[in-house]
């Protein structure tokens, strides 16, 4: 399929419900016109939306030093970020109802607080 936005996007979905037709997506231009869409794209940014909010949350208390080699930093920045990001929205989802929701730094704080206890 090929769809024009502000430049040609060409895509392929394997997903049945993508048609080729161009559905409403509730928001309109500046000359007060809908936005009209195909059903792939919409999918695409709704699951898009999510990737930019982790990698938001994960970039604000960054352990990586400019001393240490790239794939150390890939894998501290990569998988230990993603993993606490995922970790608090589990914590904060999917926790108990009466205890007060975290943010990010309580969350690490009681990881370091779990590692320390450990040992």
């Amino acid at each position: 399929m090929k769809w024009v936005d502000k430049r040609p996007v060409l895509m392929i979905s394997t997903v049945p419900s993508h048609k080729v037709e161009l559905q409403v997506t509730g928001s309109k231009n500046k000359k007060g016109e809908d936005i009209l869409k195909p059903p792939a794209v919409m999918a695409y940014n709704k699951a898009k939306k999510v990737v930019d909010v982790s990698d938001q949350m994960s970039s604000y208390y960054t352990c990586p030093r400019k001393s240490i080699k790239w794939y150390k930093k890939l894998f501290f920045e990569v998988l230990l970020g993603t993993c606490v990001v995922n970790f608090w929205v589990i914590y904060n989802n999917f926790g108990d109802d009466n205890r007060a929701k975290a943010d990010m730094l309580q969350i690490r704080e009681k990881i370091i607080a779990g590692l320390l206890k450990s040992q």
